[in-house]
């Protein structure tokens, strides 16, 4: 007998700051572990509190896990999209560069109904793109705190796809996308925050003593990489030998069309990898973010 009931699969709907984003995948949760005390018996241990032995009980087991408490409770999780002219990519991306605070609500069907998550701030965000393709986002967040909606309404306004053709990273080693090198086959950086929870006896009072009091912003991290198709005599050069190679990306996106992100990053290259493999020969080209990044 077939089941009719199950809800078809469903594009959740993003909103952040009254912009909304179509989602490929969302999973934000609330996040809390069930633990027990250290101190708990081994299967074979003798209990002190009735004094059997196993002489006694031959081939007793010893109850386990009796004595529980709950963690403490975060509010973390990830979610990706493609992104598009009119989305949520700068927003994020700013968010993430800077640290800051901003709110996270979901849809995930009219039927199922939607979050509201708080005081989120971003772990890591990755941008991906691989030339021909569309750009992808990929977040990680972390929130305070967090309330169930109603899922508010479908959202059916077209978004423009990003695509490969108003992307492009320019610097003095590298010319991506856009109209640049057709050798350079993608591009791919993440931002990382390293968030830290910080938790104070009841500082949430009594109904909230193990939710998180505040979210620290670490040191961030920036990373990223360039692949390159590799032409038959061709060869890339490292700068001087054993020398660090500093240089500025420069990207941009939107192209003429439009002004969607333009952002410069302070960056070191780091030593090129070659690999040999079967198929078409590629190398990359691997970098870091050095001082303030993005300037911030």
């Amino acid at each position: 007998m077939a089941i009719t009931e199950i809800l078809p699969g469903y594009m959740g709907i993003l909103t952040i700051d009254g912009t909304k984003q179509r989602c490929d995948s969302f999973a934000v949760n609330v996040n809390q572990d069930i633990l027990a005390y250290t101190h708990v018996l081994g299967l074979n241990d003798v209990d002190p509190g009735t004094f059997t032995t196993k002489t006694e009980l031959p081939g007793a087991i010893q109850i386990q896990k009796t004595l529980l408490r709950p963690s403490v409770i975060g509010f973390t999780g990830s979610f990706s999209f493609p992104a598009t002219y009119d989305g949520l990519l700068e927003t994020l991306f700013n968010r993430a560069k800077d640290g800051d605070y901003f709110d996270v609500e979901f849809s995930y069907a009219p039927e199922i109904g939607g979050r509201k998550y708080t005081s989120c701030r971003i772990n890591s965000l990755s941008l991906s793109i691989t030339a021909g393709e569309f750009l992808n986002v990929d977040a990680e967040v972390w929130a305070l705190e967090y309330e169930d909606t109603d899922g508010g309404d479908t959202f059916i306004d077209p978004q423009k796809l990003i695509t490969w053709d108003v992307f492009s990273v320019e610097s003095g080693k590298v010319r991506v996308g856009g109209d640049g090198n057709p050798h350079y086959s993608s591009f791919d950086m993440s931002i990382n925050n390293n968030l830290l929870y910080i938790y104070t006896s009841g500082g949430g009072g009594e109904d909230f003593r193990l939710y998180p009091s505040d979210l620290r912003v670490g040191m961030q991290e920036v990373t990223g990489n360039v692949g390159i198709w590799m032409l038959p005599g061709e060869v890339w050069e490292d700068g001087a030998k054993g020398n660090i190679v500093f240089d500025t990306l420069e990207i941009d996106i939107g192209g003429d069309c439009e002004d969607i992100l333009d952002v410069d990053a302070n960056i070191a290259w780091k030593r090129r990898m070659l690999e040999g493999t079967v198929g078409p020969f590629m190398t990359s080209l691997e970098f870091t973010g050095v001082d303030r990044a993005f300037g911030v």
